[in-house]
């Protein structure tokens, strides 16, 4: 006589039900991670900085990835900036280069090879990018101060039309803050610790991704295209001729104190340099000849304080089409390129041809 078979009890049947999930999810994400090259939509290794807002961590690392499957890793080094530093390389060499900026000084979606600050380095040269993600011009001159003691004998200030001038009059301290890794909008809630867990799931990036959630990138940064053109129809006035005139002159003094040359460099608008750019927004072109007037402003301002400077929107426009990425407005490998090219055809030979300016005390004592 066959025995009668029971079935299997509630918990047992709750237990297999669970692994079950647990498996599935576990393939889930493995199979995301693989498909996305273990990398993720927004760089995940911030921390907050009282002075700055957020700051990357130190001797961290991460994978980051564009809509479009573009992926590139980010390592930090002992002071919390992409790129190699040694302090007895450092102090060793002839021509120290503190490169400050945002993230397209960091070289966001290249290698850290293909930034343009890391192709300026060679036998007697050393540069440091002094950057982070969602600084401003206000973050630029801070750091300039908390670095003084590198001593570094040229300094380049890279002024983004992209962010700069919609930020100067707000310190990042006050936009942006750090959870579990990530930057987020000061104003917006904390995000739970489900949130932050599920952040570093590649399943659910690449189901929000799939869901259109993560296109509303583009959408942002149309909205900040018409703040900037917004910004260029309103005449400006102060000082100087430019909104960023005061700070590249707070920051020229703090070059000077430490007897750097600062010099500038403009980076324009991936839409200013080539009308194909507007594709990648998936929206109508907007005009953009008023917004060269805030790049002229600039200069205007650099040449009253006889800053040497660099305009480099036709450098990239000889490179374009393909000086910018095709799925982001940051810089492509080859607008990297043509960036290094200009500075140091167009920009270090005029550096090198003048003699170092003298710090305060030196000044001082040769009056």
């Amino acid at each position: 006589m066959e025995k009668e078979e029971r079935p299997l009890p509630r918990k047992a049947r709750f237990g297999l039900v669970a692994l079950g999930i647990a498996i599935g999810l576990i393939v889930a994400e493995g199979a995301a991670s693989h498909f996305r090259g273990g990398a993720f939509p927004m760089l995940s290794i911030y921390e907050d900085d009282p002075a700055r807002g957020v700051r990357l961590m130190a001797n961290a690392s991460a994978r980051l990835r564009t809509p479009g499957g573009n992926v590139s890793e980010i390592r930090t080094n002992e002071l919390g900036f992409r790129g190699s530093f040694e302090r007895e390389r450092w102090f060793g060499s002839q021509e120290r280069v503190m490169v400050v900026g945002d993230s397209q000084v960091v070289g966001f979606h290249c290698s850290e090879e293909e930034a343009f600050g890391s192709r300026l380095r060679n036998a007697d040269r050393q540069t440091l990018l002094a950057a982070a993600p969602t600084w401003g011009p206000i973050e630029y001159l801070e750091t300039l101060h908390q670095l003084a003691d590198l001593r570094p004998t040229h300094i380049l200030y890279v002024a983004n039309l992209a962010n700069d001038w919609n930020e100067i009059d707000a310190p990042n301290r006050l936009r942006t803050r750090a959870d579990y890794g990530w930057a987020r909008h000061a104003q917006s809630p904390p995000p739970s610790w489900l949130d932050g867990a599920l952040r570093r799931s590649h399943a659910y990036n690449l189901f929000r991704q799939l869901s259109g959630h993560l296109q509303e990138r583009g959408e942002q940064r149309t909205d900040a295209i018409d703040q900037l053109r917004m910004r260029a129809s309103t005449p400006y006035r102060g000082r100087f001729q430019s909104s960023l005139g005061a700070n590249l002159h707070a920051a020229n003094e703090v070059s000077r104190e430490i007897g750097a040359q600062l010099s500038l460099v403009i980076l324009p608008l991936d839409v200013q340099v080539h009308p194909s750019e507007w594709r990648k927004y998936r929206s109508r072109p907007r005009p953009m000849q008023a917004t060269h007037a805030l790049i002229e402003a600039l200069e205007n301002d650099a040449e009253a304080l006889q800053i040497p400077h660099l305009n480099l929107v036709e450098s990239l426009r000889s490179a374009s089409p393909g000086a910018f990425l095709e799925d982001d407005y940051h810089l492509s490998p080859r607008g990297h390129a043509a960036v290094a090219e200009a500075i140091e055809t167009e920009l270090f030979h005029v550096i090198q041809a003048s003699p170092p300016p003298l710090s305060l005390t030196a000044r001082t004592a040769a009056r």
